[in-house]
């Protein structure tokens, strides 16, 4: 089954074009295509639906994604394929999606690794598994990737401030835990220019590696895992000034 286009007529000619589905995916996937302020004008009204935890937990950077030739996708219960219309699909999306993923492909010594620039999705973050888990299928079975990974924005402490403190950026752990429950595991820390830092978590796409991973999760306690995870986050601020200048390669 070949990839079916919606409808190429949004107010400023965005195109939706249903990609394949796989078995096992319950969600859709629609690549958004167009101008990218129409692409924006989109996404602004589905913003709306999102957690805003989940939301200031991910990229917004979204002019820098579009210039490094990020994919935007739509997130769909398939089933709203069969109850509407194409046009009734394109004029409403942005109130009817599950989720939104927009990620680039990037190939490195490991093998073909799919960078999720920006996953959110409509409403309750527990919505998050089942549209992690259709982008790891597409990304296994149709894109031949190795691995796929997530990036996690820190932002800044609601603690009140000392006169003349600087804001400290801390991790969102609520939305870590949600990246965590899928399998994602800590790959590094990067400090962005301007103030900015972001945590990169990883997951392995190989179904050996994701077999072993599993089985090492449940033969150990659960308190002796976040440690681990706390000391490389600390080595890494101690080396980040080592580490590259800009998020788009670094990741």
């Amino acid at each position: 089954m070949g990839a079916a286009p919606l409808c190429s007529c949004w107010a400023n000619s965005v195109q939706l074009v249903t990609l394949p589905l796989l078995d096992g995916q319950a969600l859709a996937l629609i690549h958004m295509t167009g101008p990218f302020i129409a692409k924006m004008n989109m996404v602004g009204h589905y913003f709306q639906r999102v957690d805003p935890q989940l939301l200031g937990s991910q990229g917004r950077n979204f002019q820098e994604m579009e210039q490094q030739g990020a994919d935007w996708h739509w997130l769909i219960d398939k089933d709203l394929l069969e109850v509407h219309s194409p046009d009734e699909l394109i004029s409403q999306i942005a109130a009817m999606a599950f989720g939104l993923a927009i990620w680039r492909l990037k190939d490195s010594n490991a093998g073909k690794v799919a960078m999720l620039e920006h996953i959110s999705v409509a409403g309750d973050m527990q919505h998050l598994a089942p549209a992690l888990d259709s982008c790891r299928l597409w990304f296994s079975e149709s894109l031949d990737c190795d691995a796929m990974k997530v990036v996690v924005w820190c932002e800044e402490a609601a603690a009140p401030l000392s006169n003349g403190a600087e804001p400290s950026l801390v991790l969102n752990k609520r939305v870590e835990q949600y990246f965590k429950a899928q399998h994602f595991r800590w790959d590094r820390l990067t400090n962005i220019p301007g103030g900015g830092r972001v945590q990169i978590m990883r997951r392995s796409l190989a179904k050996q590696d994701e077999e072993a991973a599993q089985q090492m999760v449940l033969a150990k306690p659960s308190h002796e895992l976040v440690p681990s995870e706390d000391i490389l986050c600390r080595l890494s601020l101690l080396v980040d000034s080592l580490s590259c200048t800009t998020p788009s390669r670094c990741f």
